[in-house]
Parts: C-alpha cells; structure tokens; sequence
C-alpha cells in the first residue's frame, strides 16, 4: 500500500467538498431486489428536529488563482434583491425541512465580508423565526483580508456573527500574489489581531502549504511566524490544483512548481508537531483547535453525517424533507441553482432555487459517514452511527476486524477499533484516500447481509 500522503481538502466549504468527495469514494452497483429496503430505514427523532445552516455569498472582488469554488466578480451587485432572495429562500427551506433546533450557522462564499451587516441580519432573524437559536449556537463568517473593508468586522459582530474564520493562506507577500489574492501579509495580519479582539477565543486562521516553490524551510518559516499570532483554532490545507483554475494552467505550462509527494507529506507532518508542540489538539485531519470548546461545530456537523441545509447559489444540501418523514424517511442531496441572476429569479417564482434533488439510500449516507468521520480523532462512534443506522456500529466493528481485507489495517496500525469506535490512527490518517475504498466495500458487505 502506498505511504504517499493525501489530504482532501475538506474544511469551511462543505457544501462544494461533499460532492467531490462523493466521486472520489466508489459507486456501488445496488440489486433492484434491495432497493426497497434501502429506503425504509428510519433516522432517529434527535436527528429529524437538528440542522446546520449554510449561507453562500457567490460574490468577490477578484477571483484568486487556485479557486474553483462557485463565485463570481461582480462590481455592481443587487444587496437589496439578494438580501430578500436569500432571506426568502431560508424560510421555505426551513419550513420544509420541518427541523427544530439550529445547531450552527456558516456564512461561506465567495466572500461574505462584501456582503452588507443588514443582509447577514435578516437572515439570522429568518432563521430565529422558524427555529430555535440558543445564544452559544455558532454562528460563523469566512472573512477574507482587505487593504480597506467595506464593512466593519464590528458590524457584523452587532449582528449576530460570533465567530470568523480568516482565510490568511500564506505569509508571505510573494507567494500571496501567486495564488491571485489581493491582499498583503500585512492586511491579513492586521484582519487577523481586530479579529481576535472582537471574537476572542473565537477566531480561525485558513493557511495553506504545498504553495507553488514553496520548500520545507519557508513553511517552518510560516508555521514559526503563525503560531504566536493564533487564537484558538486553525484550519491546515494542502493546496491543490484543480483542473480550470488559472494556477492549474500555469502548472501544465511549466510555469511553476509544486513541492513533490515526499516534501507535502513532510509540511502535513511539521505542521501537525509544531501544532500540537504548542498546545493545539489535532481533532481533524486538517483542523486544529486548543480546546474541545474551539473546535468548529459546524464542521463537525458535515464530518458525522447531521443534516444541513444550504442557501445561495450553488449550495448543496443534505436533509429529511418534512414531507418524507413518513413513512420511509429519505435523506435528500440537493443543489442551488449556480448562477446568482438565475438562482435569484427562480427563488421570487418559486421560493427556493433548488436545481438538483436526488433521494440519499441509508447505504450512501453510511458511506458519507464513515469517510468524513475516519477524518476526525473522534472516528466513526456507535452514538454517530446508531443516528443513522437503529442497529449501531457493533457488527461493522466486529467485521471489519474479522475480514482479511480490512484486519490487515488494523493488525498494521491504520486503524483502531475500541468501545463501539472505528478510528484511523495517525499512520491511517497519511494514507486515508487509499484505504477508504476497502472499507467502503466492506460496509456494503455488512449492509448487504442485513438486508440494506
């Protein structure tokens, strides 16, 4: 089994990362004679009344280099129609969600800092409208550094937001100016310290590493100047070319380097030491947090399979629709329509902008879990699992532990079963796109014996 290090970059924007994910992990082929018994599962009562909420601001002043995200530069953007459509949107898919309790609340983009304090404000008494919002729920901004803000953090802080993430991504001016971002070092460190008094003990730093002729020596450079300057949590990511961005270009054309294989797992490993040497805690592959309470709920919600609704364009989904609750209880993915203008007009026609809905089988939500949780130091836990799945997680432990496919990772120190917890160890950690797909076929082996 290969020992090369992969890191997906799952973090703040998991309504784009789950469906990477879902065409990284393998399509199983499923019996039309097992169909039916797919669909009749049901979720626990906990599960039906809980949600996370997702807010996608598609707009940027400039696109950077390395992005694929759904976002688009517009100078002149309508604050007053989006305010209403986003408000609009929120309601209905509230209301047919039926959930009872907001667990988190993210505003992501795009970069959510263009848009003006009042829309972020409607939407958060929309949602305390239709849901219960206590006072600690976590209610997240991605805030992106600028030479001059339109907005105040301030004024975000009056209405509601009580946490940031600030997307610093490197510390160097040159390297900042390869990934297209237009903004300095120094802005970003200046976004960085108003933040942490504004938001203290509630503020995220996003840093990437693997940047184009980035070698080991200038990333222990930047991880020694970011340490000192940290709150409480940071987000850690492996920088990666995806196909269509101006950066994947320059590669194909010779015009810049990436570090090799050997030299990224080195960075993800002196990251993670010099983190934890410094009192951090490792409680995802990519995210580190000083205590239990600076952790991301919200992230967290993506990572153990709880549902969450998306609002913008293009944000996705996935949730019990109150209409199905019975009698099968059907998780559905869903995606916003892309295009802001569309999307717009189709929320003031209809009320949502909702261009794609596919019905989830139990077997697909389980696989979702399972390669999200095995991110997290936590792992896959039988409270998780039994959410989802009534019978828990003591016959897949027990299987997996017995299969000669999968006991080879556990005798060898990838992964770790204990108490009811299918964990990926450190070692499992660097490898975890490359054995997550024996696992998968395991699971639907499992799943398939049991009449799922």
């Amino acid at each position: 089994m290969s020992s090369r290090l992969s890191v997906l970059k799952i973090g703040a924007n998991y309504t784009h990362s789950l469906s990477a994910l879902s065409k990284r992990t393998m399509s199983v082929v499923i019996p039309q004679s097992e169909k039916s018994a797919l669909f009749d599962s049901q979720y626990s009562e906990n599960y039906l009344n809980e949600a996370s909420i997702y807010i996608h601001w598609p707009f940027c002043s400039k696109r950077c280099y390395f992005c694929n995200f759904n976002k688009y530069i517009e100078k002149n953007v309508n604050n007053v129609m989006m305010r209403n459509c986003l408000v609009k949107e929120t309601e209905y898919l509230l209301i047919e969600s039926g959930i009872k309790n907001v667990i988190s609340v993210f505003f992501g983009g795009g970069t959510p800092n263009l848009a003006e304090p009042e829309t972020i404000q409607a939407v958060l008494r929309t949602i305390l409208n239709h849901a219960n919002v206590s006072n600690e729920t976590e209610i997240t901004m991605e805030v992106n550094p600028f030479k001059k803000c339109p907005h105040r953090l301030e004024d975000y802080k009056n209405v509601g937001i009580n946490r940031v993430s600030v997307g610093v991504q490197a510390l160097s001016d040159r390297s900042l100016q390869e990934l297209g971002r237009d903004h300095s070092v120094e802005d970003a460190l200046g976004t960085l310290r108003e933040a942490i008094i504004l938001f203290p003990n509630r503020t995220s730093v996003d840093i990437l590493f693997g940047l184009p002729n980035q070698s080991l020596e200038c990333w222990n450079e930047t991880l020694e100047m970011l340490i000192p300057l940290l709150d409480d949590h940071v987000s850690v990511y492996q920088l990666t070319l995806e196909r269509g961005t101006k950066l994947f270009k320059m590669y194909e054309q010779g015009l810049i380097s990436i570090p090799d294989e050997n030299v990224i797992s080195d960075m993800f490993n002196l990251a993670s030491f010099k983190l934890r040497s410094s009192g951090f805690h490792q409680y995802e592959i990519s995210n580190f947090s000083r205590s239990t309470e600076a952790c991301s709920i919200h992230n967290q919600a993506y990572w153990f399979g709880k549902q969450y609704i998306g609002i913008g364009p293009g944000a996705h989904s996935r949730f019990v629709p109150k209409t199905l609750y019975e009698p099968r209880g059907m998780r559905e993915a869903r995606i916003q329509t892309l295009e802001p203008v569309p999307w717009m007009k189709e929320v003031q026609a209809v009320g949502h902008g909702t261009r794609l809905m596919r019905k989830q089988t139990k077997r697909e939500v389980l696989e979702e879990v399972l390669s999200t949780g095995l991110r997290t130091a936590e792992g896959v836990t039988n409270r998780i699992w039994k959410d989802l799945y009534p019978q828990g997680i003591t016959a897949l432990c027990e299987h997996f532990s017995e299969s000669p496919t999968t006991k080879w990772l556990f005798q060898n120190g990838y992964l770790t079963s204990t108490s009811g917890c299918i964990r990926a160890t450190w070692k499992g950690w660097k490898v975890l796109d490359h054995i997550l797909p024996y696992l998968l076929i395991e699971l639907n082996r499992v799943l398939s014996g049991k009449g799922l």
